[in-house]
């Protein structure tokens, strides 16, 4: 029989082992892990500190397309719950994003066109009080989704945003 001090340390032990792992990944349910027959949509966070977690600049995705990505060894071992990574299915898809720096959060909305094979990114800009968030193909740089609303017909590519 094992004695309560024991498990203690052994879940301390489980729970730093957890906390040393990559980038938590989501695959949307029916999706393929076959590269050419998916979409990787990743995001622009900047991971530089190892110990203060707090002070990195992190966009997770929250849901996609209305599914949460929370997952409860997130809740343990990280700052957030939420999935930084996912694979989804080719076509049009809808992100809640959540950009977190220090105690400071921001939530927001893009949809994007996913092909299979294809690689994006959601990119964030903060613009004082406002942080924007888009998404672009990670080949070619090209704005391939943006804010709710203003989606174009199936098919048909966005334009690229103007710069202010």
């Amino acid at each position: 029989m094992t004695s309560p001090v024991s498990k203690l340390l052994l879940m301390a032990l489980c729970l730093v082992l957890c906390g040393c792992a990559t980038q938590r990944t989501y695959t949307q349910k029916g999706v393929p892990l076959d590269p050419s027959a998916s979409a990787i949509i990743m995001c622009d966070s900047e991971n530089t500190h190892k110990f203060l977690n707090g002070l990195n600049k992190k966009v997770f995705i929250a849901r996609i397309d209305g599914k949460s990505t929370f997952t409860v060894k997130g809740a343990l071992t990280d700052t957030d719950p939420y999935a930084e990574a996912a694979y989804v299915s080719p076509g049009r898809h809808y992100l809640d994003l959540k950009y977190s720096h220090y105690n400071s959060y921001a939530w927001g909305r893009v949809w994007f066109d996913a092909e299979a094979g294809g690689s994006y990114i959601v990119r964030r800009r903060i613009s004082g009080y406002s942080v924007i968030f888009w998404v672009e193909d990670m080949e070619t740089g090209k704005v391939v989704g943006g804010i709710p609303g203003g989606e174009p017909p199936l098919g048909d590519r966005p334009k690229a945003p103007t710069r202010l």
